[in-house]
């Protein structure tokens, strides 16, 4: 029995630390895998206080959009670029036949899903409003007939170090999780 017991408390430990929240970080070079928002403290996770634009929303190290609960009431985020392939209400449907709905915070706040997406909508306008526009650079003019091999090793190098800074991630996944579940559930069961 206390075995049993052991072994639903560190599933359910489990369960509770995936659900939002991830430890990896997102600083510096580093940046959240998909799917998962960079908060204003520099912390991978799928709430609310990581994705919203209002709250903080890292573009550059993660996505940004709104939160709702898939049909095992799992976080999912609906990033900004999603929320811009359709219409709200096109993909409110879509999102309900897949069983996908608002959390019960936002229930008690009166939210639906098309209210939801719609105010995702407003936060993306906000933040693109917000952006600075970029400046483009004129590439130096080089004399006629000259030829200048390190602009193409500059040039491929460049190539490599802009390569998705995804891919330079601290990967935390959710087995070190189900791992740190089971920890707490063997510290539970041996005191």
């Amino acid at each position: 029995m206390r075995i049993i017991s052991a072994a639903l408390l560190a599933l359910l430990c489990s369960v509770a630390l995936a659900r939002e929240n991830t430890a990896e970080l997102c600083t510096g070079a580093l940046a959240c895998d998909t799917g998962y928002c960079c908060s204003s403290h520099g912390f991978c996770g799928r709430s609310p206080l990581h994705c919203g634009h209002s709250t903080g929303c890292n573009a550059e190290k993660g996505s940004c959009g709104v939160v709702v609960l898939d049909k095992q009431d799992m976080p999912r985020v609906i990033s900004y670029d999603e929320l811009s392939r359709s219409t709200v209400k096109d993909l409110a449907k879509r999102l309900t036949e897949e069983g996908s709905h608002v959390s019960p915070d936002n229930v008690k706040d009166k939210m639906t899903l098309e209210t939801l997406l719609e105010k995702g909508v407003a936060e993306k306008e906000e933040m693109l409003a917000s952006m600075p526009k970029p400046v483009v650079a004129t590439p130096p003019v080089q004399p006629v007939g000259s030829t200048n091999s390190t602009s193409k090793t500059t040039d491929s190098t460049t190539d490599m170090n802009s390569k998705d800074k995804r891919s330079v991630s601290s990967r935390n996944t959710g087995a070190s999780v189900l791992a740190a579940g089971v920890v707490v559930g063997v510290l539970a069961f041996i005191i």
